[in-house]
């Protein structure tokens, strides 16, 4: 389970005395603590609801980055940096180029596409088979590269 990893990586991130590692480990259970107390009661999360929350987490962190980056502010570009790749270290394998260009094909034959009109229902299905594997912005934009072509 992907929040038992969380839990021992913070452990070994405090005895190796790795501040950073530890502070953004921290944070991303802060995160699943915030999805537990949301009244479901549930004590252990499945990995898809972690995963969907280490997402939303990185893509704040990118943003971050961006906005470091636009301000020219280069300290927090770099610890923007290495909190995503701690946080990236999490998360599944992204798809390919290829494989996201399959997975959209997929999808579109699956709901039955016959154009930009349907850009919903292929979304939907094909965010639902990626599985956190690739950014929304990224799947938008191979969606309406598919159904416009």
């Amino acid at each position: 389970m992907l929040e038992q990893r969380l839990n021992e990586d913070m452990k070994a991130a405090m005895r190796a005395a790795d501040a950073e590692r530890l502070s953004t480990i921290r944070m991303l259970r802060s995160e699943l603590l915030k999805l537990k107390k949301d009244g479901s009661g549930r004590t252990e999360l499945p990995d898809a609801d972690v995963v969907r929350v280490l997402g939303a987490y990185a893509k704040k962190v990118k943003e971050a980055l961006e906005q470091a980056e636009g301000a020219g502010r280069p300290e927090l570009v770099e610890q923007a940096r290495r909190e995503l790749l701690v946080v990236e270290g999490y998360l599944p394998q992204q798809l390919s180029d290829a494989e996201l260009d399959t997975l959209v094909a997929g999808a579109a034959a699956a709901v039955g596409a016959a154009g930009p009109k349907d850009m919903g229902k292929v979304m939907k299905e094909a965010q639902a088979q990626a599985a956190g594997r690739v950014d929304g912005r990224r799947l938008s934009e191979a969606v309406k590269r598919f159904l416009s072509a």
